[in-house]
């Protein structure tokens, strides 16, 4: 029985982890209508600050990678959380099983520490390179003649 319940956990792990990692973040890019004509759907888009022209960077493409593995990951870490708990509900006094469920929060509860820290990492390094820190730099003046 507790094999069973072993493997279908197991399964069920790498069914959320296999759904979530298809997942792909929407955008309305080029809409148009039948006709060829951006009209009422591009004019709603471009107010509701989605992307109308179709127009891809490395910015942005490394943004939806960066969000969608952070999004698995918060998904894995309650995954973890609550299987967790369940361990730690389902002991019965047994301290093994107790000891377990608390490495295994904590482990949980480490990974995302790390996580949400290495995110604001490349956060941080990714906004001060697309706003240009060197910009700020005084420029070199050339000399008189």
């Amino acid at each position: 029985m507790q094999k069973q319940k072993r493997k279908f956990i197991i399964i069920l792990v790498f069914s959320i982890f296999i759904v979530f990692s298809l997942a792909a973040v929407v955008e309305a890019q080029g809409l148009k209508d039948a006709f060829g004509n951006t009209g009422n759907a591009g004019t709603v888009a471009g107010a509701g600050g989605y992307k109308i022209d179709g127009t891809v960077t490395a910015e942005s493409m490394v943004a939806k990678v960066i969000n969608i593995i952070l999004s698995t990951l918060g998904v894995v870490f309650l995954i973890l959380m609550l299987y967790g708990g369940y361990i730690w509900m389902t002991a019965s006094g047994d301290e093994a099983r107790v000891t377990k469920a608390k490495n295994l929060i904590t482990a949980a509860i480490i990974g995302v520490i790390i996580v949400v820290s290495a995110y604001a990492i490349s956060y941080f390094v990714i906004e001060k390179v697309t706003t240009g820190v060197l910009d700020n730099a005084p420029a070199t003046k050339a000399p008189d003649p």
